[in-house]
């Protein structure tokens, strides 16, 4: 009679290691090497994520007006509106090193910005100076803050692994 070989009752004990265990899974959760193995739910979580990122600046857009105004900060709403949705309906396929890397940049530029216009301003943008706890803001910073951990912790692993 065979037994499964992570049997607790199994007569080999080393296939209870933990490296083993590591080993045997390693395809499936570890989050170096090949980036394409990461779970398909991290992955769809992060493609979720991406879209509230764009849901949020598309609300605080008014929607499809496309008036923010200076155009520069327009275009960069735009960007990430564009970028964010490319890039969570490409995660839900591949699940490469650089999308991870996409992910990361929709979430820190949209991040940088909220901190540079609430703090310094930016170029003809001061309305926001000392706006921290708008609440569309803050929402939109712990969701990409969210994103940038997530990505990130997969783009670190990738990393140790070269």
């Amino acid at each position: 009679m065979a037994t499964s070989t992570l049997s607790p009752t199994s007569p080999d004990r080393s296939a209870l290691h933990p490296d083993s265990f590591v080993q045997a899974t390693d395809r499936h959760t570890h989050a170096g090497g090949n980036l394409s193995r990461v779970p398909f739910t991290l992955a769809g979580l992060t493609s979720g994520l991406l879209l509230q990122v764009v849901l949020i600046h598309l609300i605080d857009q008014d929607w499809f007006a496309f008036a923010k105004d200076p155009s520069y900060v327009q275009t960069g709403y735009t960007m990430i509106e564009v970028l964010g949705c490319l890039t969570a309906a490409a995660l839900l396929v591949r699940r490469d090193w650089w999308l991870w890397l996409g992910a990361f940049g929709v979430a820190a530029g949209p991040l940088m910005g909220f901190v540079i216009s609430r703090s310094v301003g930016l170029p003809h943008y001061t309305d926001d100076i000392g706006n921290w706890t708008e609440p569309i803001g803050v929402a939109s910073v712990l969701v990409e803050i969210a994103v940038m951990l997530i990505a990130g912790r997969f783009l670190l692993g990738a990393w140790r692994k070269q």
